[in-house]
């Protein structure tokens, strides 16, 4: 095979463009390789710093547990949680010292997040978790045991629940959030009252379901398939404000939204795209 000089090699890999418009010094594909200073080279590879985990993994959860950094490994049925050691702990949920295995899917996973320092997890299938860092998960305290969400999401001290099916009867369109959490604690209720800022709300105007949802800026983006809004705290009586933002692009499920530096990174029916809050 002939050696061909490429005066430089700075341009990275772009394969979505039609290869005869790329510029010189871009390729147009590339396994195992990194760019950099005019070269490309060999990548150096992957390692594994914890070892290989105990289950498959359906999605993994960071936790700082005192100055402990926690990464929690989801599975279908177990919940382990690994630390710097690399040592793989069963924190899957028991009774009477038996583990209670969950019914995750892999189409679904696990949506969760981190709320004073505890880790909520949720599967759409089962009640959703807790984790604190020590011992082992367990049932959200406080969630209504007949409740299930197809995601469970936090913003500012509350927690989010997105997809609600309640005692066997669903509502798709439907957010509830729940009432404020103390440092170092969940939510102690999510069943509104003049004496709390717990509330629900239904996202009627659009005939998609309600898939996820992030916070970003001050708001709180919940995204159904086919349009997202703007979930904001405002305090008093209606505690949150609703504003439709999109009526376009939505999500093709959960887990299809990440946040980054630039806003929301979404990937929607037929559409991946980012925003800052406003239309894609």
């Amino acid at each position: 095979m002939p050696i061909i000089t490429i005066p430089i090699a700075d341009g990275g890999l772009l394969r979505d463009p039609y290869a005869p418009d790329i510029k010189d010094g871009a390729w147009s594909d590339g396994r195992n390789v990194i760019f950099g200073k005019g070269y490309v080279g060999r990548a150096p590879g992957h390692v594994a710093p914890y070892g290989a985990a105990p289950v498959r993994i359906l999605n993994a959860f960071p936790l700082t547990a005192g100055s402990d950094r926690v990464w929690i490994e989801a599975g279908a049925e177990k919940l382990y949680a690994v630390r710097g050691d690399g040592v793989h702990t069963n924190i899957t949920r028991q009774d009477a010292g038996v583990d209670v295995n969950y019914a995750a899917n892999a189409e679904r996973g696990w949506t969760g997040a981190v709320i004073g320092g505890v880790a909520v997890l949720n599967n759409g299938i089962d009640v959703p978790q807790a984790y604190g860092g020590t011992g082992r998960a367990v049932d959200l305290p406080d969630w209504p045991s007949t409740w299930r969400a197809r995601s469970v999401r936090a913003y500012r001290n509350m927690l989010v629940a997105m997809n609600v099916t309640v005692g066997g009867n669903r509502y798709p369109h439907q957010v509830r959030w729940s009432t404020y959490a103390d440092p170092g604690t969940v939510p102690s209720t999510w069943t509104p009252a003049p004496t709390n800022a717990a509330g629900d709300i239904d996202l009627a105007d659009d005939p998609t379901e309600v898939m996820d949802g992030l916070p970003l800026g001050g708001s709180f983006i919940v995204y159904k398939e086919g349009a997202y809004y703007a979930l904001t705290f405002t305090g008093g009586t209606e505690v949150m404000n609703l504003q439709r933002i999109s009526a376009d692009a939505g999500l093709i499920g959960p887990n299809c939204v990440v946040a980054f530096p630039g806003g929301h990174f979404c990937v929607g029916q037929g559409d991946v795209y980012v925003h800052e809050g406003a239309p894609p």
